[in-house]
């Protein structure tokens, strides 16, 4: 079967973050190697921040726009997104519609992001712990740090915090916005605990990850927890850059693979 893969990544201004996407694609391509492979950014916002500067940023249309023009009439779109929100949603709607309510596709299988289904759920968790103790020494926290959104899909980041609090109460995931993090920061001064490390959980370390995880902005985790009197270490790594959950994405590529090639 004549194929392609299409990474559908939310996409940022960051040369870290794009950073992020890149590693990604060189794993799909080394496990790929003969299958076309193609980034697209679901961001509106970022594909014309990166316009401006010059820099391609296609949209999963235009990608798809332009594998049809190659003649390639079969792809597996795999999302890069952490949670089922609204751009994955997105993501879907234009599968179905190009492959289901038009001639353009034969078939577009789409792959699940970082967090879906209960067992999915349950292996980020587990996975976040390893990264944990990589990161953090004994009887310190550990906090992670999601986009959040409006969308149903957000519930996710809830019930991996709750798989993760099951295994290590000193390990916690709360969106970036929310009354969560200040919960967490009474948390730990009545436990006493005077040391954190803080990781973004989004696909690369970008805006986000700079401005509202680190940083000297008094809203940031760091200067809230720092204030509190809880030292922080902050790493600076998108989920992408961790082999343990870069992994579950090539994994539900796989899956989408496998249902194209077996359909």
């Amino acid at each position: 079967m004549n194929y392609a893969i299409l990474l559908a990544a939310y996409g940022s201004r960051k040369p870290e973050a794009q950073d992020a996407v890149a590693h990604l694609q060189t794993m799909v391509r080394e496990k790929y190697p003969d299958v076309p492979c193609h980034v697209a950014y679901t961001s509106q916002h970022v594909r014309e921040k990166l316009a401006a500067k010059g820099e391609p940023a296609p949209s999963p249309a235009q990608c798809l726009d332009m594998l049809a023009e190659q003649g390639i009439r079969d792809v597996a779109a795999q999302s890069l997104h952490i949670i089922p929100g609204r751009e994955f949603h997105d993501l879907l709607a234009l599968a179905n519609e190009r492959s289901v309510h038009s001639e353009d596709f034969h078939r577009i299988e789409v792959g699940f992001p970082l967090l879906a289904g209960e067992h999915g759920v349950v292996r980020v968790a587990e996975a976040l712990l390893n990264i944990a103790r990589e990161h953090t020494p004994k009887n310190a926290a550990t906090l992670f740090m999601g986009h959040g959104s409006r969308h149903a899909g957000s519930e996710y980041y809830t019930a991996l915090n709750d798989q993760v609090q099951l295994r290590d109460p000193l390990v916690f995931v709360a969106p970036i916005d929310g009354p969560e993090i200040s919960g967490i920061r009474d948390t730990l001064t009545s436990k006493q605990v005077t040391n954190a490390t803080l990781l973004p959980l989004l696909f690369g370390a970008g805006w986000h990850a700079n401005r509202d995880l680190a940083g000297d902005r008094p809203e940031s985790w760091e200067s809230l927890l720092q204030a509190a009197g809880v030292e922080c270490n902050v790493v600076l790594k998108g989920a992408a850059e961790h082999p343990q959950l870069s992994n579950i994405w090539l994994r539900h590529l796989d899956d989408a693979v496998q249902r194209l090639l077996h359909h």
